[in-house]
């Protein structure tokens, strides 16, 4: 934990203070739905402003982490009343979908929002993971491809792609993915290390397959 954090920790409590906690959270991407859950919910009983509806989406969040679903659906629908149609709130509304394993109303939601914009990156990327948690790794497998020949750049769902090969023993497909991802990142010796071991267990398989015959 920087410094900097631990020092807005340790003042949170007053409005103002839990206020920058938040902020500070928010701006450099720290996930700590503890605290966000802790001083967030008291924030959304204080005047805030407009400032209240980032707070609700961070409290909304959370919420899922901690599996706080009752507060989690409380944030979604004032979300809602504001922003009614909200391709953002939209998204939201999908998560709270999945984290109830409510997947093929979470499944529409997202279908609608690439209806309106086939290039709703967080909208492909969730489908995928729809298909992943319903027990379908070649469907997700297939929604991450068709994802990345439009983003191919996208390291992270790379990433999510070699996970769901691994999982199903594709060997093949795994490698295809590290390959991309020495493209993209030569510099990370954590993919060279991977890709070294999947060539070393590829060529175990074949060796004993070459026994065998």
């Amino acid at each position: 934990m920087d410094q900097e954090l631990a020092t807005l920790i340790e003042k949170a409590g007053s409005k103002k203070s839990s206020l920058e906690l938040l902020a500070y959270m928010r701006a450099h991407k720290v996930r700590r739905p503890d605290l966000v859950f802790k001083y967030g919910v008291k924030l959304l009983n204080s005047s805030l402003g407009d400032e209240v509806w980032t707070i609700y989406e961070q409290v909304f969040m959370a919420s899922l982490d901690l599996g706080e679903q009752e507060v989690a659906n409380h944030a979604l629908n004032a979300l809602k009343k504001k922003f009614p149609g909200s391709s953002r709130v939209k998204r939201l509304a999908g998560l709270y979908e999945e984290s109830e394993e409510n997947y093929p109303q979470a499944e529409a939601l997202y279908a609608e929002l690439l209806a309106a914009n086939p290039a709703n990156t967080l909208a492909l990327k969730r489908r995928a993971a729809v298909e992943l948690a319903r027990g379908r790794p070649a469907a997700a497998a297939r929604a991450l491809g068709d994802y990345l020949r439009d983003f191919p750049a996208d390291v992270a769902a790379w990433e999510q792609l070699l996970a769901v090969h691994l999982g199903v023993g594709g060997l093949a497909g795994a490698r295809f993915c590290l390959e991309e991802l020495l493209l993209a990142e030569p510099g990370r010796p954590r993919h060279h290390r991977r890709l070294a071991e999947l060539l070393y267990t590829q060529a175990q398989g074949e060796d004993a397959r070459g026994a065998e015959a």
